[in-house]
């Protein structure tokens, strides 16, 4: 069982939090401290989350509800058994960004597995590759431009001719860089990556389907590249598949393929066309490469 960086520090911070909670002195201070880490740990969360119950509870009133509770219980089971086998293997890459592509989380809770490279992303690349070697699992990030541009040659002869194990995992592509301007966007990626051999290319569309991609590349042996986006349309539970397509309605007036931040456009699209009497169905290609011929032919 392979668990990506997100979750080994949710399973870390849960774990530790909890511990202290089952060891707690009486003291009110000290509760409302355990109670913010509780609520930073991410379980709170799961209870309080539409939960009347929980409305306007105060804070201690609340962490002792929850962590009396049969489901604080199992959860702790669960993490209990997850953290048995998180992947140790994992490894994270930067090229000075780590500010931006937020992998300095990853960094300061687990410093001997991060690796700022520098501005040097042809480096990070080719580093990554002999770790794969290893028996690592790096996942390098950086800005899309940086590493499907500048990096190009390193992915397609040191990553994916020899089809090594490396999670290239892409931020601020297309337009989304905003007042950085023309030199840091980056529109062609998908389409470079998506030619070379070996490559499983992943366009994620909001923030639950991102989560979800980190986590599942790393079941999957050989070279991702991954875009992240981060706006909201799917509810936490959703499940997706790698090369499996996701389709909002049935329409049968027309049919938008989108990938990655043009998904909510799309959705934003048929909601304006419902009012009009156009019924059209929006499909989420999040995988590129595999890409889901069946429900292309029946769109």
């Amino acid at each position: 069982m392979m668990i990506h960086a997100y979750n080994e520090l949710y399973v870390n911070d849960a774990m530790y939090t909890l511990a202290e909670v089952f060891s707690y002195t009486p003291d009110a201070r000290q509760a409302d401290v355990l109670f913010q880490r509780f609520v930073m740990s991410g379980i709170a969360y799961q209870f309080g989350k539409g939960n009347p119950r929980y409305v306007n509870m105060p804070s201690q009133a609340l962490f002792f509800e929850i962590v009396g509770s049969e489901e604080c219980k199992n959860i702790l089971y669960r993490l209990d058994n997850i953290n048995k086998y998180m992947n140790k293997n994992i490894v994270v890459l930067d090229a000075d960004l780590s500010g931006a592509t937020k992998t300095n989380i990853f960094a300061k809770k687990f410093p001997e597995r991060f690796f700022n490279i520098g501005i040097a992303e042809q480096d990070m690349v080719t580093t990554a590759a002999g770790m794969s070697t290893m028996g690592k699992i790096p996942y390098l990030s950086t800005f899309a431009v940086f590493a499907a541009g500048r990096a190009y040659d390193q992915i397609r002869n040191s990553i994916c001719y020899p089809n090594l194990n490396v999670k290239i995992c892409a931020t601020h592509a297309g337009i989304t860089v905003g007042e950085d301007g023309a030199t840091h966007q980056m529109l062609e990626d998908l389409s470079m990556m998506r030619t070379l051999p070996n490559m499983t290319v992943i366009s994620t569309s909001d923030d639950t389907q991102t989560k979800w991609a980190v986590e599942e590349i790393s079941k999957v042996k050989g070279p991702v590249y991954l875009r992240l986006a981060t706006p909201v349309i799917y509810g936490e539970n959703q499940k997706f598949e790698i090369g499996k397509g996701y389709q909002f309605g049935e329409g049968t007036d027309g049919a938008v393929i989108a990938t990655g931040v043009t998904v909510t456009e799309a959705l934003k699209a048929q909601e304006e066309l419902k009012k009009q009497g156009i019924d059209i169905r929006v499909i989420d290609m999040h995988t590129i490469k595999p890409i889901d011929k069946d429900i292309i032919i029946k769109a």
